[in-house]
């Protein structure tokens, strides 16, 4: 883009780019792999994405696929992973990622239903979804949480820490307890996971991956 004067760039919510960051072939039609610009001008000009969200589509509709559009077939199979906050977002799509790779999946979180929902979408998907409601604050929960999860399998590898929550207010208007229910979310609550899933299993085992 080269512009000799200050003005705004929008870039089309259907446009897709190519791989050198170029305009590339109708919506649909090509993957975004790399959105770069080179901007040279004598007063600023300022690039707008019109969706920050490039490929979003796509991948909502991925959601309900048999197979990952990232990596190979079978990569995950064999492996045993927690994903807390498997109810919604994130979490979700995480576990059905995992899920398609091929992986035995334990979903926790705080809601039955979001979980339930989560299990609907896993059914027929190559790996198998199991699924614990949890609140990850609570220390003897979460022992026995994992001690269940060892009996089952025998083995954990992988634990995505997903869970948390923030208020949706500026700083200033969060109480004393508001704050300390953050902290305790996701501080206290992300490091009670990690501490049982290392000492239980992965310190044992001598290997693992938390996220």
């Amino acid at each position: 883009i080269d512009h000799r004067r200050a003005g705004e760039v929008d870039v089309a919510r259907d446009q897709r780019f190519d791989r050198h960051g170029g305009a590339g072939a109708a919506a649909g039609e090509r993957s975004a792999e790399r959105l770069g610009f080179y901007v040279d001008c004598h007063e600023a000009t300022t690039v707008r994405p019109r969706i920050a969200t490039v490929g979003w589509r796509g991948m909502a509709e991925s959601s309900r696929s048999q197979g990952s559009q990232v990596f190979r077939d079978g990569l995950l199979e064999g492996t045993v992973c927690v994903v807390s906050g498997a109810g919604t977002g994130l979490g979700r799509e995480t576990a059905l990622e995992m899920l398609r790779l091929g992986a035995t999946v334990v979903g926790c979180g705080r809601r039955a239903e979001p979980l339930a929902e989560t299990a609907a979408l896993a059914a027929g998907l190559p790996g198998s979804f199991e699924h614990e409601t949890l609140d990850i604050r609570a220390e003897d929960d979460v022992d026995a949480f994992f001690d269940r999860l060892l009996e089952r399998h025998g083995r954990l590898d992988v634990l995505v820490n997903n869970a948390g929550g923030q208020f949706l207010s500026p700083a200033e208007a969060i109480s004393p307890k508001g704050f300390r229910t953050v902290v305790d979310l996701n501080v206290t609550g992300t490091w009670l996971m990690t501490h049982a899933a290392a000492t239980k299993a992965m310190i044992p085992a001598r290997g693992g991956k938390i996220l």
